[in-house]
């Protein structure tokens, strides 16, 4: 089903592998950046990114701590303060009393849901629109004390560091490119475009809520489509077809065969956010250059000219809502022939020596890969290219010693392969294939037993992990600060791995990518 296309405003080909690093001599706060949301149902994966080592040689890894905020707008400059141990007592008192408020609104939210989940849906919805203006009052004083925070970890005191990621950066969207002119190019502009963008979202005065989330949405977008190795395009699981709803950063597979009244609901509802996306992605693009205090004024006048229109946006989602929850639920998958007890504990055996050899193989890596270059002063886009080459070239022999090291594992593993596919065939033609009436093959068998497996571990995964997730992007009657609420507690819940840290840029130093 097609619909507008996400924001194409940075270029899809751009590799997750395109960091560029320059840095100063002296130490450098560290920036922490949240983890992607996952589309809805979406297995956790393991941390994509490989440590990266700043100037002062700790190791950038996430502080433990501020894994119970991933959904917050002050994760950011949170997670940089615990990094460098530089929260005062006063931010630490500020952030517990945050957290008391939060998890009383909260608890206030889920118990309402308890109370109503047996409902017939019309009442349900009836019931939740009644305590959402109920709650409004708090939440709204939530989130006030959330900027609040965020603002406060970001400038501190009079005496205090400035955590501001655009405090002492000189490059800027459509400015000189001045010492790093040799980087002046198409692919470092649109990287430098997303990291502003990103950062906006937790370093920005101005902006409201829900703005945030759109600006949430325009990066998880380009993020996805710059990561084409994280994904795998064409499948029904590429996350660049996940349907974005709301709040910012929930997305999840729309059914197929929608009805087309739906269909076109769910189009009205994306054209109206495309168009308030491209808005604000323009306008702050085009505010880079500005000084702080005007950026704020413009953003502040642009939240309230969107107010209005986005308000009409969440009532378009509504609709959507409503119409999705009358769909009826997707088929059973058909279950395939049970496999004879033998064969199972052969498979389970050579599925756990598979990983344990994939496992070792990650480890040996991290431990033989080529450390990042630190690059100083001037330099060229063909020192840049020489230094990844050489990454590239010392990942791949690290690939082949440690395969040449396990040869008669691999060479095991590769024969007990064959040996279960041949047993598995045999016990396929056995029995019919359901679609065709003749005797199944072991790709069939395999397909079906897949569907089955794929279908049971979603559901299950919906009912154990994503049951808050679900309820904060679908359930109709809502509000937006109880969605946001309830989404971003549910994030933080999925434990997602935190992603590593990145220098904040300087005069003398940027930090360029998708990490």
């Amino acid at each position: 089903m097609p619909h507008p296309a996400p924001g194409k405003w940075l270029p899809a080909q751009l590799s997750l592998c395109a960091v560029l690093l320059v840095a100063r001599a002296a130490a450098q706060a560290v920036a922490f950046f949240p983890p992607t949301p996952p589309v809805s149902g979406s297995v956790i994966g393991a941390n994509p990114f490989p440590p990266f080592f700043p100037n002062h040689g700790r190791r950038a890894l996430a502080p433990e701590d501020v894994a119970d905020y991933v959904g917050e707008n002050f994760y950011a400059p949170l997670g940089a303060r615990l990094f460098a141990g530089k929260l005062s007592d006063a931010l630490q008192k500020q952030l517990a009393a945050y957290r008391a408020q939060r998890a009383a609104a909260l608890t206030d939210l889920q118990n309402e849901l308890v109370e109503v989940q047996n409902l017939p849906p019309a009442e349900q919805e009836k019931a939740l629109q009644a305590f959402a203006e109920k709650q409004a009052k708090p939440l709204a004083q939530l989130e006030e004390a959330a900027d609040a925070l965020r603002r406060a970890l970001i400038h501190g005191g009079v005496f205090d560091s400035n955590w501001d990621w655009n405090a002492e950066r000189s490059q800027r969207l459509g400015g000189s490119p001045g010492r790093f002119a040799g980087l002046n190019t198409a692919r470092f502009q649109a990287a430098l475009e997303f990291q502003v963008l990103r950062a906006a979202i937790f370093y920005q005065d101005g902006l409201s809520p829900e703005q945030r989330d759109l600006l949430d949405e325009i990066t998880l977008e380009t993020q996805e489509q710059a990561q084409p190795r994280l994904r795998r395009p064409g499948s029904k699981d590429d996350p660049a077809k996940a349907f974005f709803f709301s709040p910012g950063g929930a997305r999840y597979f729309l059914p197929e065969n929608l009805p087309t009244e739906l269909d076109g609901k769910i189009r009205d509802y994306e054209r109206a956010k495309f168009e308030e996306k491209k808005i604000l992605h323009d306008t702050i693009v085009a505010l880079d250059v500005e000084s702080a205090g005007e950026r704020t004024k413009a953003l502040r006048a642009l939240a309230d000219s969107q107010a209005p229109r986005l308000a009409r946006m969440e009532a378009f989602a509504e609709e959507v809502r409503r119409g999705l929850a009358q769909l009826p639920p997707p088929p059973l998958p058909v279950l395939p022939p049970k496999l004879p007890p033998k064969l199972t504990e052969r498979f389970v055996a050579y599925r756990r020596e598979a990983q344990a050899l994939a496992a070792e193989q990650t480890r040996y890596l991290a431990s033989h890969r080529s450390p990042p270059k630190t690059f100083q002063g001037h330099f060229t886009s063909e020192e840049i290219r020489a230094h990844l080459d050489e990454i590239r070239a010392s990942f791949e022999n690290a690939i082949a010693e440690f395969r040449a090291e396990n040869a008669e594992r691999f060479a095991a593993l590769r024969a007990e392969r064959e040996a279960i596919l041949k047993d598995a065939d045999e016990f396929a033609h056995l029995n019919t294939d359901p679609a065709t009436g003749q005797p199944m093959d072991v790709r069939s068998l395999a397909a079906y037993v897949k569907a089955a497996d794929d279908y049971f571990a979603r559901v299950g995964r919906d009912e154990a992990i994503y049951a808050d997730y679900n309820r904060a992007m679908l359930l109709p009657g809502l509000s937006p600060a109880q969605r946001r609420l309830l989404f971003h507690t549910a994030v933080a819940g999925l434990a997602q791995p935190l992603p590593n840290g990145q220098e904040l840029p300087t005069e003398n130093s940027i930090s360029v990518g998708y990490n």
